[in-house]
């Protein structure tokens, strides 16, 4: 697979000119009070938000499990030797996202003022080759700028016609443009946190289009997407599974109707090279994501253990994988295996001390790093509305 030595290269002056022409058209509807302080960017994927996007999918608390345990008060899989590479090649696509949050100003219209903030989106799809150095293939990074707007309902329809026409011209133009986005909801106590929600939205959008382009041509390999599963669009590619360094302690899991416990309680005594038992999550009556969580089956894997593991969690992952049944047969349990055993042997390499290196992968690791080096500089950012 060929590699892309020019990916990040970005055409400074044509960004800014796009950026000028949309503001001015902006200014012309309203008042834009820029912000005089060098804010610094707001990085949309810190520590804990795997945990905050799995504390919101856990409303409703309680899981199933889908594959009967051999032991009632031991729900667990011993796996036995890793998988390494060189006996199956399983793991070749690794997949992560990231996004940077800008707030600008204020912008007040007669019904409404909100933050004026633009984000940078970067994702990265890295390829394995067979003698395991990672390569960005030719499609395997991807960069937006957006301006992050409230619901269209909201805005003038003087603004939004001419929003409408400016970013219409920009269409001609083959190289990075910048879009305005809008925000689903027409209501919003904190419209700061709420332009960043869809910013985040069209991050997760962008890793979706990503791994659909780069896996194209290509009939072999599983994909790793780093974090949850989130898009329904996840679920329709072949051989893809998402891995969240960071989880809900919110699930509560009833294992045939017989045992109950929490997840502090599951995975205290899952042991180094064990897997749990396979869960399905309950779907809480009016659910926006119950045509996700109806197919997709999730364990947890414990990659390390030690004394110098702070608690319980540390040092184990979460997989989400789609299986439509609601009771796994011996097919399904043999290819979650096989993917737990490939993962157990990704620990070899560790980040370490990195945050969370406990629960890292390196390949997925050097796509985190491969975004952060490409993103622009935010100084850039603020030179825009100079």
């Amino acid at each position: 697979m060929k590699e892309n030595a020019s990916l990040g290269a970005v055409d400074v002056k044509e960004i800014k000119n796009q950026f000028k022409a949309i503001v001015e058209c902006v200014k012309k509807h309203g008042k834009l009070i820029k912000n005089p302080l060098l804010e610094p960017a707001e990085e949309e994927l810190p520590i804990d938000l795997e945990k905050r996007e799995d504390d919101e999918k856990f409303r409703k608390r309680e899981c199933f499990n889908i594959e009967v345990p051999e032991n009632y008060e031991r729900p667990y899989v011993p796996l036995g030797e890793p998988l390494h590479r060189e006996k199956k090649h399983l793991f070749r696509f690794f997949l992560d996202g990231s996004l940077k949050t800008y707030y600008l100003g204020e912008y007040i219209i007669p019904a409404l003022s909100f933050p004026f903030m633009a984000g940078e989106i970067a994702a990265a799809c890295l390829f394995r080759n067979n003698n395991g150095t990672l390569s960005v293939p030719l499609n395997g990074f991807k960069r937006r700028i957006c301006l992050l707007f409230p619901n269209k309902s909201l805005l003038p329809d003087s603004l939004q016609i001419e929003l409408e026409e400016t970013t219409k011209k920009l269409e001609s133009y083959s190289g990075l443009k910048v879009e305005p986005q809008y925000t689903e909801e027409t209501e919003s106590k904190d419209w700061r946190s709420s332009l960043r929600a869809k910013g985040i939205s069209e991050m997760h959008e962008t890793e979706v289009q990503l791994a659909k382009s780069v896996r194209e041509n290509s009939a072999t390999g599983w994909l790793v997407i780093d974090g949850a599963i989130r898009k329904k669009m996840f679920l329709d590619l072949e051989n893809v599974i998402g891995l969240a360094k960071s989880f809900s302690r919110l699930p509560i899991f009833e294992i045939e109707n017989r045992t109950t416990l929490d997840i502090v309680k599951l995975l205290a005594r899952l042991g180094e090279g064990e897997r749990t038992i396979i869960f399905k999550q309950g779907i809480a009556e009016g659910d926006a994501e119950s045509s996700v969580k109806k197919v997709l089956g999730f364990w947890y894997l414990r990659l390390r253990t030690g004394e110098w593991l702070e608690n319980p969690l540390q040092g184990v992952v979460k997989v989400e994988m789609k299986i439509e049944k609601d009771v796994v047969d011996s097919k399904t349990i043999d290819v979650v295996n096989e993917v737990s055993k490939a993962l157990l042997a990704e620990r070899t390499v560790s980040p370490y001390p990195t945050p969370r290196w406990h629960a890292h992968i390196y390949p997925i690791y050097v796509a985190e790093n491969y975004i952060k080096s490409n993103f622009l500089s935010q100084y850039y950012f603020r030179g825009l509305l100079a």
